[in-house]
């Protein structure tokens, strides 16, 4: 499972009965961890390439916590692609009159997504590849691969304690901006750094009581940095 966060907008014409209207994702590039592989890639979810979510619905969860019913917030419903977009209409519960009253005040602003992948396709640094009749370039003055995946599907979406992602927000409030979108990715190399050292650190645990109990302190540290990619 990967995530990507996005952020509200303003709260003026939030209407939690109606649900909110919300840019889930883009098709802007975001580094995120590859953990198949153990690495950090530059990744883009082509609309074209998204498998609607079953019933077209998915949980609304808090900070993509599975693992527990009391972790569930609400429904995203009505996913739909507008061009470049993953749009859905979010659904706070009735049960959450806190959240809701922290969404309003702007003290919970931030979403992300939890969603699978499966095939894919690579683009090295300073290479230019066709998918599907489509140039992709990886053009970016860092190492980092990009992948352009060929499926994907949205299991969930959470409300999060910090967000990021300029380039999308609640619809009805958007100020959309992809230039800025792009301005943020560009400073996110301190964040990348500190996770893939991370996953070094894990592909070599220490075959012991301790290397187990530090193995499962820094999956913890992974997946909270994981996150806060993209918040400088």
């Amino acid at each position: 499972m990967v995530s990507r966060k996005v952020v509200f907008g303003k709260r003026e014409n939030i209407d939690f009965d109606s649900g909110i209207e919300t840019i889930a994702t883009t098709e802007a590039p975001a580094l995120v961890v590859d953990w198949e592989n153990w690495r950090v890639v530059r990744e883009i979810l082509p609309m074209r390439y998204m498998e609607m979510p079953n019933n077209n619905k998915v949980p609304l969860l808090d900070s993509h916590s599975r693992f527990a019913i009391e972790q569930v917030k609400g429904s995203a419903m009505d996913f739909r692609i507008d061009g470049e977009q993953l749009l859905c209409k979010a659904y706070v519960s009735e049960s959450e009159p806190v959240i809701r009253q922290k969404i309003k005040e702007g003290h919970i602003d931030s979403v992300s997504i939890g969603y699978m992948t499966g095939k894919s396709v690579e683009v090295p640094k300073g290479g230019t590849v066709m998918v599907d009749n489509v140039s992709y370039k990886n053009e970016y003055e860092d190492e980092y691969t990009m992948v352009v995946r060929k499926w994907w599907k949205t299991h969930e979406l959470s409300l999060v304690a910090i967000g990021a992602d300029e380039a999308a927000k609640f619809k009805s409030v958007a100020d959309y901006s992809q230039k800025k979108f792009f301005e943020k990715i560009a400073n996110q190399e301190r964040a990348i750094e500190e996770i893939r050292a991370e996953l070094e650190a894990i592909k070599n645990p220490v075959e012991s009581k301790s290397g187990r109990n530090l193995m499962k302190e820094i999956s913890m540290r992974l997946l909270i940095m994981k996150h806060e990619l993209k918040t400088n």
